[in-house]
């Protein structure tokens, strides 16, 4: 339930100062521009580009490696399944695996890519060092929760489980509304990666609580970022998006709303995933 049998470990991985192996594997969502070195990207947490290394690869002159980075507890990461306190061990996990890589290639400019609640890390980690980051991409970002699943006896419930039986199960995710494509949902089901539990007590409270908290310092935000949000998002509330547009002060800053699609664009059918990669290429060629 902690520690994974070491026959899971079939993907690298690095050791935090907790002690605890983090996989940092296969999937692109930790890449390297190296051909002209010119970018790092670390794409938070667990969601495959897959179309990435085909899209990138028609661009002249440009080489992309790719990896993984799988949050504490979860996929082939270790710690307690889908357990965590506060959002705040996401945040210096980041950090920790960035700068192993940002001392190999100390020249390269740095930009963070977050999706759904590695959108609200993304975040926070922005937050914490404003300067330290090129820029910041946000994918269906977890800002707002949708209060038609994240609902007030859910959180209220939540919030006295997480200090009493803190792995509680308090709710179910409905994978149905994280894609629009059948088939895609299918794979998801299937996935062994994939927590397939319940959300716990203390994971939905320290969510909601890392929500309220970038709501909070909105108003201070001066990085550049870029949102990428589905107008049928009905796990992470567009209202979020639009808020942090809005009010954050930043000079570079832009948002981008695509109807009918729901919530993990990169799965979205009839061309949206394609378009949104492309774009986020574009926007992370455009500042390097």
């Amino acid at each position: 339930m902690f520690r994974l049998p070491k026959s899971s470990y079939n993907r690298p991985f690095i050791v935090t100062f907790r002690n605890l192996r983090i996989c940092a594997g296969l999937y692109s969502t930790l890449f390297l521009i190296v051909v002209p070195p010119r970018r790092v990207s670390n794409a938070d947490f667990c969601f495959h580009f897959d179309n990435w290394p085909r899209l990138v690869g028609t661009r002249k002159h440009v080489l992309v490696r790719s990896r993984d980075t799988q949050k504490l507890g979860h996929g082939q990461s270790e710690g307690i399944r889908a357990h965590i306190n506060t959002f705040d061990k996401f945040v210096e996990d980041a950090f920790y695996h960035i700068d192993l890589i940002r001392v190999k290639y100390p020249e390269l400019d740095c930009f963070i890519c977050g999706h759904s609640m590695g959108g609200a890390i993304s975040i926070l980690a922005a937050l914490k060092k404003p300067t330290y980051f090129k820029g910041v991409v946000l994918i269906g970002p977890a800002i707002a929760t949708n209060p038609e699943v994240t609902t007030p006896w859910k959180t209220t419930l939540a919030k006295i489980l997480r200090w009493i039986a803190p792995q509680f199960p308090v709710a179910a995710l409905d994978l149905s509304l994280v894609c629009s494509c059948p088939q895609k949902v299918k794979i998801m089901e299937q996935d062994p990666l994939r927590f397939h539990g319940f959300c716990k007590a203390a994971f939905g409270a320290s969510l909601v609580e890392a929500c309220k908290e970038i709501q909070k310092r909105i108003p201070s935000i001066t990085f550049p970022f870029v949102i990428f949000q589905g107008e049928d998002d009905k796990l992470c509330a567009p209202e979020g998006a639009v808020l942090m547009y809005e009010k954050a002060v930043s000079e570079d800053k832009a948002i981008k709303i695509y109807p009918n699609a729901f919530h993990n664009l990169l799965n979205e059918p009839n061309g949206v995933a394609e378009t949104v990669t492309k774009e986020i290429l574009h926007w992370l060629c455009a500042r390097s």
